[in-house]
């Protein structure tokens, strides 16, 4: 039992019949959850309810934690990811995931991250601080564009093309100076991720840090995520960590079903 990836969709079709308050609130989230973040047009347009619909129904859900703004649209808030992170398959997924993540963090001694595809970016599920790494910035319910995380980077290379084609269709917004900004740089950087199994970025997030992930599956080989060693460059031992953490993707990956 796992999570299933997303498939993401451009437009969505016009409301149930039923027009409930209910249903438009449900179709809001769901299109958010489809396309990270998009503004009261957008949804209007995605979702073919009226803007001053979406822009009420919007409103209401920011007040009550379920949307939040982002820049002059919104995105699912952290309550929403505290709901979801109580229903059992979520829940399965974290509780499998625990002592490959403690291992994984008493071995590197590194900040270890379990993360999963949410719209077009990933979110960190679970976060276990390394006895080497405490100044990592980054919390449960965190998230951060695909294509700079080295977890990003796992689920573009080894999960289904369309979430890369439209990553690739877009432009990289950087988070640092040496955030990778070209698409054909990034092309490639995939191709690399996808032949040694593996996926890694430095300092493109946080200045100074580095981090190393690798893919988990569930059944049917489903992509579900990625577990994740991040920690400071000059303790960041990458050679020794990289056995570590695709040991602990795999043991996770078959405790899940995945790797038949």
């Amino acid at each position: 039992m796992g999570i299933t990836v997303r498939r993401v969709g451009t437009t969505r079709p016009a409301p149930g019949s039923d027009g409930t308050v209910v249903g438009k609130v449900a179709l809001v989230l769901e299109t958010l959850a489809d396309a990270g973040v998009a503004g009261v047009s957008e949804l209007s347009r995605r979702t073919g309810l009226a803007k001053t619909t979406v822009h009420r129904t919007a409103k209401e859900l920011h007040a009550v934690g379920f949307v939040e703004r982002a820049g002059d649209g919104y995105r699912l808030g952290a309550k929403m990811f505290e709901l979801g992170s109580r229903v059992p398959g979520r829940r399965h997924l974290r509780d499998a995931a625990l002592p490959f993540l403690e291992d994984l963090s008493r071995a590197t001694n590194q900040t270890v991250h379990l993360a999963v595809l949410d719209g077009v970016e990933v979110i960190y599920v679970e976060r276990l601080v390394g006895a080497r790494s405490s100044e990592v910035p980054s919390s449960v319910a965190a998230r951060l564009p695909l294509h700079c995380t080295a977890t990003g980077k796992c689920i573009l290379a080894f999960g289904e093309p369309l979430h890369a084609a439209r990553v690739l269709r877009e432009p990289l917004e950087p988070l640092t100076q040496h955030s990778i900004r070209d698409t054909d740089d990034l092309r490639k950087q995939l191709d690399t991720v996808a032949d040694r199994g593996f996926a890694e970025e430095v300092s493109e997030v946080s200045e100074g840090l580095r981090s190393l992930a690798a893919p988990i599956y569930s059944f049917g080989d489903a992509l579900i995520g990625a577990i994740s060693a991040t920690g400071p460059i000059e303790d960041f031992d990458r050679d020794g960590i990289e056995p570590l953490v695709l040991l602990a993707a795999s043991g996770l990956s078959r405790t899940l079903g995945g790797l038949s």
